[in-house]
């Protein structure tokens, strides 16, 4: 067996030792780069996200007390100089941390996406911001928009208090621009068929939107407490999309008529006496077999009397039946045959739904998308003409997603409200 000597042996275990050092001593330099790199990382992530903060809490307090929305004012390039005078304040001074700049996205976050819009809208009826604003008080309502500087709109039309859009660029700009009309009276029919005496179901989700709009717009009939608005007949503009309170009311007294005088006809032909009524004197008008006829003549124009007579019905505060019964019947045949004019009649029978509840019941067979883009038109067109002229959801985020460039590794941050 090979002995080794003493010698040998000391000096293979210096070598070992040195050998040990040099690692050690390469694991804390690794140790120590590896804490720096987590310690700068964490640094980063901790400051972005304060960054992306501070500017959502940046947003509109005129739009949040007057609708229940956040959204803060901002491009890609004024949000990026934002964050980048954030970064380079903060990494002032700190020569170990190479700032490499930023990039910013903002379109998934645009308060004009009926998409963004309805998540906001949700959040506003479920925190209970309707009540909230719904009992403030009027005279502070009175003093925040009487002072609104948004006049642009108001001498674009010339006409705020007549309700009417003239100018083509704010209607360009609409969020609805280029959208679908919305209804017709045979869908309206069938959906309030659908619908009948019961009341209508939603989720969760459709009541939330209910509630928002029932809360933050107007009728023609019912104000609401909302004090000023651009368009006196929001809710109607919501079902029918014209730019001026004359034309929505018309529309939507079109649709209250025409829809009432299909269920009214319907009623007509399940009725056997009226049905029998309206035959003896169609064969006295033109006995043989015309008498076929003008029955069926007669029967519309009883259907269409007792639909304008539900329309003043409603007009005037009382409820109309989905579905007439002899009870609340009001035209009689004799009043269409000698063509008088009767006014409102009033059966003393209140069943039914009274005209914001109709308002409602057409405006779920709206398209959902259609609905949430028309409540957006109103909302940009009250914030034009109360205190921005200028105003554009297009140009209001409810979030934003942006990456931070720090010694050569990207971070990616989204923040949004809550």
């Amino acid at each position: 067996m090979k002995v080794i000597p003493k010698e040998g042996r000391r000096g293979s275990v210096t070598i070992f030792v040195m050998i040990f050092f040099v690692t050690l001593i390469s694991m804390i330099f690794s140790f120590i780069g590896f804490s720096r790199t987590a310690a700068i990382k964490s640094s980063v992530t901790s400051l972005g996200r304060l960054w992306g903060n501070s500017i959502l809490a940046e947003y509109d307090t005129n739009l949040y007390d007057r609708y229940g929305l956040f959204g803060y004012y901002g491009y890609p390039s004024l949000t990026k100089e934002k964050l980048d005078f954030y970064a380079e304040a903060s990494f002032k001074g700190k020569d170990y941390i190479d700032y490499g700049g930023c990039s910013v996205r903002l379109y998934d976050h645009s308060l004009a996406s009926a998409d963004v819009f309805l998540g906001q809208l949700r959040k506003a009826a479920l925190a209970g911001e309707a009540e909230r604003i719904a009992s403030a008080g009027e005279n502070e309502r009175n003093q925040e928009k009487g002072d609104g500087e948004g006049k642009t709109l108001a001498d674009a039309a010339d006409t705020a208090p007549n309700g009417i859009i003239k100018n083509k660029a704010v209607l360009a700009w609409l969020p609805s621009a280029g959208s679908p009309h919305g209804v017709t009276v045979s869908g309206l029919v069938a959906g309030i068929r659908n619908f009948g005496e019961a009341p209508v179901q939603h989720t969760a989700d459709v009541y939330l939107e209910r509630r928002y709009m029932n809360e933050y717009f107007r009728s023609w009939r019912d104000e609401r407490g909302l004090g000023r608005t651009f368009f006196r007949g929001e809710m109607e503009y919501v079902l029918c999309g014209k730019s001026s309170d004359t034309a929505n009311i018309s529309e939507t007294r079109m649709l209250l008529i025409g829809t009432r005088e299909a269920l009214n006809m319907a009623y007509l032909e399940r009725s056997t006496s009226k049905s029998r009524a309206a035959l003896a004197a169609a064969e006295l008008m033109t006995p043989g077999p015309a008498a076929a006829v003008t029955q069926q003549a007669l029967l519309a124009a009883w259907a269409l009397a007792e639909s304008v007579n539900d329309y003043n019905l409603l007009m005037n505060g009382y409820n109309v039946a989905v579905m007439k019964t002899d009870a609340s019947w009001a035209v009689d045949l004799d009043s269409v045959i000698s063509g008088a004019d009767n006014g409102c009649i009033y059966t003393g029978n209140d069943d039914g739904w009274n005209y914001e509840k109709w308002l409602s019941a057409f405006i779920s067979c709206l398209d959902e998308k259609i609905m949430l883009l028309r409540m957006m038109d109103l909302i940009q067109i009250n914030m034009k003409y109360l205190y921005y002229g200028d105003f554009d959801l297009r140009d209001y985020n409810a979030g934003l997603s942006y990456t931070i460039k720090v010694n050569g590794e990207n971070h990616e941050f989204e923040c949004g409200y809550r």
